[in-house]
């Protein structure tokens, strides 16, 4: 709670703070940063839609193992966690190349407005999308597996229109 003898200078430190406070862990550090350079290096060699392409790919056959994980009883945290780790990485090399292939696609004017627009979306499919789950994943009638397999064909929905 913010009392109100605080001054702005102090709640602003502690707010930011709070927020980056991950980047304080030193693995955190590693990962995140990894992961953004690796997929910012891969866009500029092999070409932004590849690398979309290809990490779309790989999220839709790693959403498939956690399925067949799921439909197996296999819900422990380490073979979650073995399909989890990969499905992470593969989103951190979607995401530099979905940047990086703003400016081929769209005019020099029509980029800030490009770049917001890519950003609010992307943040309102985590919002909409988590709060679907929060619905749909207590359902006594949905499965694991049956969720998994709706994010699956989410996933190849998404790499046919690419891929068109």
């Amino acid at each position: 709670m913010i009392s109100q003898n605080e001054s702005v200078g102090s709640r602003a430190s502690r707010l930011m703070r709070t927020t980056l406070a991950p980047l304080q862990v030193r693995d955190f550090r590693l990962l995140f940063s990894g992961q953004l350079l690796v997929g910012g290096l891969l866009s500029d060699r092999l070409r932004p839609r590849r690398v979309m392409l290809l990490a779309d790919l790989g999220r839709t056959l790693l959403v498939s193992a956690l399925v067949a994980l799921a439909a197996a009883g296999q819900t422990a945290v380490w073979p979650l966690s073995l399909v989890s780790a990969p499905l992470g990485a593969c989103t951190g090399l979607f995401i530099p190349a979905s940047y990086t292939i703003l400016p081929e696609v769209l005019d020099e004017d029509e980029l800030p407005a490009g770049n917001a627009l890519n950003s609010s979306t992307y943040q309102l499919a985590v919002l909409v999308g988590s709060a679907i789950a929060g619905v749909v994943v207590p359902l006594p009638r949905i499965s694991p597996s049956g969720s998994c397999s709706v994010s699956g064909g989410c996933c190849m929905l998404v790499w046919w229109s690419w891929s068109v």
